[in-house]
């Protein structure tokens, strides 16, 4: 394999030092690498991100970070165009406030967790749009997506194949008393419990939840338990960057981005689930069972306590439902959205959040953690020698996002119901 594709993560848990270890890496140097195509994971993935492989590492790994930025956006788009008003209020106020910091990293990397994230949350998009068509086109559209979702999600990670089924079962308990009687519907929701359920079946990854990850015996079992039981809130609070961090779990997020994601994704949550009635908390629970169990299985198995070998990504796309199913449900009427003293808290916490992120983790690379500066571009030791400098690439980031964000003012009509198709 190429040198600098190998040894490019020189710099991992080193968080004070500078990507700049990358230089030193010869172009054209190749070295043996033997952890590649061991089966851990599905195929179609990698078979997929080689059709971008080219004899320039870095233009082949910018290429395939773009490309999954646009499947991400054109299925996301795609989603939208099928719901129906109410739900594009969910969507906007789920995929938003979910966002930072840890899916807008992982959506734009070239890791597969990348379509896990990804496949999951069209998976039950794409299912309330379809429990919620309307019309003959929105069904067949979404039942399309909703497939497409399952199979990107599939091929991705095997856990991602178990998310499907998960969130799949959770959307439909939450309207198990009132689901239309659509074939389209079912048969979508068939085929991707299936491709679900192959999915995690086939792959090695699966053996991790029957056999662990290698086992450490001198550990109480009791003990794992309870100190895991104890941590695991870390690990779905790792999406929104406690903990851990960004990169190889050294990238450490400011508070101003932690608690501002933390308070909009609770208060989500907490707002969405005030008058939630007993089908939705019944899907809503299937979902958080999920996120709580099998994090807690593959440990205890294994006898490691958190975070070893289980990461926040892992879990992303069920923090994600927690959040968009909350917001689902109700006899009639679904979530009626926010008030706009709550919208402009919620979008103001967001950018800040965002900002801070994205300041955090080019400050990382660009000098090392340890360089205290609001200037990006002061005593820079790692960044191209042509195009614009990392401050200006901060401030096109964060205008980006904050101009996506007045999407939360878009949605804000408190008026329409969920019958309402015409928008």
């Amino acid at each position: 394999m190429p040198a600098l594709l190998v040894n490019s993560p020189c710099y991992a848990f080193k968080p004070n030092d500078a990507a700049s270890c990358q230089t030193a890496i010869e172009d054209d140097a190749t070295v043996l690498a033997t952890h590649i195509d061991r089966g851990l994971y599905p195929g179609p993935y990698y078979r997929v991100m080689h059709l971008f492989v080219g004899e320039d590492v870095t233009r082949s790994v910018l290429v395939m970070r773009g490309f999954n930025v646009l499947l991400a956006t054109l299925v996301f788009s795609l989603i939208a165009l099928a719901m129906p008003v109410q739900g594009r209020r969910i969507m906007t106020l789920t995929l938003l406030g979910t966002s930072v910091p840890l899916v807008m990293f992982i959506v734009g990397s070239v890791n597969p967790s990348a379509w896990t994230i990804l496949g999951v949350t069209a998976t039950w998009l794409s299912l309330y749009a379809l429990v919620h068509a309307g019309t003959r086109a929105r069904e067949v559209a979404a039942a399309l997506l909703m497939i497409a979702g399952a199979a990107l999600a599939g091929v991705s990670r095997a856990d991602g194949g178990a998310y499907v089924v998960v969130v799949t079962v959770a959307v439909l308990t939450v309207y198990a008393h009132r689901l239309p009687r659509s074939p389209a519907l079912y048969v979508a929701a068939a085929a991707s419990t299936g491709i679900g359920a192959w999915s995690f079946l086939t792959s090695s990854q699966s053996a991790a939840v029957s056999g662990g990850l290698g086992v450490v015996a001198e550990r109480s079992a009791l003990s794992v338990l309870f100190r895991n039981l104890t941590e695991l809130p870390a690990l779905w609070m790792g999406s929104f960057g406690l903990g851990g961090g960004l990169g190889w779990l050294d990238t450490a997020m400011p508070p101003l981005t932690f608690v501002s994601a933390i308070v909009v994704a609770g208060s989500l949550l907490m707002i969405g689930l005030r008058n939630a009635e007993r089908w939705r908390l019944a899907g809503w629970a299937i979902v958080a069972g999920a996120a709580t169990v099998l994090p807690l299985v593959i440990l205890q198995r294994s006898l490691n306590y958190l975070p070893e070998n289980v990461q926040p990504r892992y879990v992303i796309p069920l923090v994600i439902a927690l959040v968009g199913i909350a917001l689902m449900g109700g006899r009639g009427r679904d979530f009626e959205g926010l008030s706009l003293n709550q919208t402009v808290i919620v979008y103001v916490l967001l950018v800040a959040a965002n900002s801070s992120a994205l300041h955090a983790n080019i400050r990382r690379y660009v000098t090392g953690s340890e360089v205290i500066s609001f200037s990006l571009g002061r005593d820079v030791e790692w960044w191209w020698p042509l195009g614009p400098g990392p401050m200006v690439v901060w401030a096109a980031g964060t205008i980006g996002f904050a101009v996506l964000a007045v999407a939360l003012f878009a949605v804000r009509d408190r008026g329409t119901g969920v019958g309402d198709s015409r928008r």
